[in-house]
């Protein structure tokens, strides 16, 4: 969620805008009651200037204009009991949005509105993305409408990179490093050989902590970030994304493992200077180890809002300064 959003594009006001953003995903949210509105209010209100007559006619499918000029609708069970209804409103609303200036059409759809699906599909929407079910919310489908018939889709892609992390853990005196081997190897090539722990971030997971999780998980070791080493940027992995790989610099105090047995062969500490030419060591890994053993710096995280006017809540921002002014951001002034 946080990286690769897309093209970026400069917001206009509705309803000329040229470019609309995807609408964040919690504010779609809890529109069902919203969606479910109908009368002349809803329809001149949702769908836009010159609506009322279709408010006569047929119950207009609701939505919330965003400040690009795009619909965002989400769709509910009640909203599509009965399909060949559903298609009408959709074909009706389709021509109100248009009329109003409206330029595109964000439709979310739950699981419990699936029966929605066909009549999206054949009225030109296409397929955004799709997430499953989390903490008792239903799962939901995004598609997409484009209203400008003679202007080029411009809607941003739907975030395409992961964000994997590794843990370069030394010991107390920075002699030895923390390596593992994969009970399940990549390929045949790799199998056996000795790499850092590591593995992806969760959502909302900060980088640090994430690499104090997998490091934890995959050997049983309990080791402090100190801050990152070095990223690697990589492309055409599993369904089409990108990588961001983030190697996270890290000190144990104890050296005691308790290898995880679904994910770990073996755990071992391997002198540093030994593993960065060891043909035991993964190549890769054996690169970033090279960094650390010729004393390169590394960034630091510090947690605040670093001038931000937007940020609700503070986040790290990685430099090479040591101390940081958590509210403005900048390190502190010399002499």
């Amino acid at each position: 969620a946080v990286l690769a959003q897309g093209r970026r594009l400069q917001p206009t006001q509705p309803p000329n805008a040229k470019h609309a953003l995807a609408p964040a995903v919690g504010s779609a949210l809890g529109r069902c009651e919203m969606s479910s509105r109908v009368g002349e209010n809803s329809a001149s209100g949702l769908l836009g200037q010159g609506s009322h007559a279709l408010a006569a006619s047929v119950a207009p499918i609701g939505g919330e204009v965003d400040r690009f000029g795009g619909v965002t609708v989400e769709l509910c069970d009640g909203d599509v009991q009965d399909a060949a209804a559903f298609r009408g409103r959709l074909q009706e609303s389709l021509a109100a949005w248009r009329s109003a200036g409206r330029i595109a059409v964000w439709m979310y759809v739950s699981n419990k509105a699936s029966a929605a699906l066909p009549a999206l599909l054949e009225e030109g929407f296409d397929w955004h993305h799709a997430k499953p079910g989390v903490a008792g919310a239903p799962g939901r489908a995004v598609l997409t409408r484009w209203l400008l018939e003679d202007e080029a889709n411009r809607l941003p892609l739907y975030p395409n990179t992961q964000v994997g992390v590794g843990g370069l853990v030394l010991n107390e005196d920075g002699s030895k490093v923390l390596l593992m081997q994969e009970r399940i190897a990549m390929s045949d090539k790799v199998d056996g050989l000795w790499k850092i722990p590591g593995g992806l971030a969760d959502p909302g997971e900060h980088l640090v902590d994430a690499a104090v999780r997998e490091v934890r998980e995959e050997t049983g070791v309990q080791a402090m970030p100190e801050g990152v080493l070095c990223i690697h940027h990589r492309h055409g992995f599993r369904h089409g994304v990108s990588d961001l790989y983030f190697t996270i610099r890290m000190r144990a105090a104890v050296a005691d493992t308790n290898p995880c047995g679904v994910e770990t062969r073996a755990v071992t500490w391997m002198p540093l200077e030994e593993a960065c030419t060891s043909p035991t060591v993964l190549d890769f890994n054996r690169r970033i180890l090279h960094l650390e053993a010729t004393g390169q710096d590394f960034l630091q995280p510090h947690f605040g809002r670093h001038g931000s006017k937007l940020a609700k809540t503070d986040f790290l921002m990685y430099t090479t300064a040591c101390d940081l002014d958590p509210e403005t951001g900048r390190p502190p002034k010399r002499g």
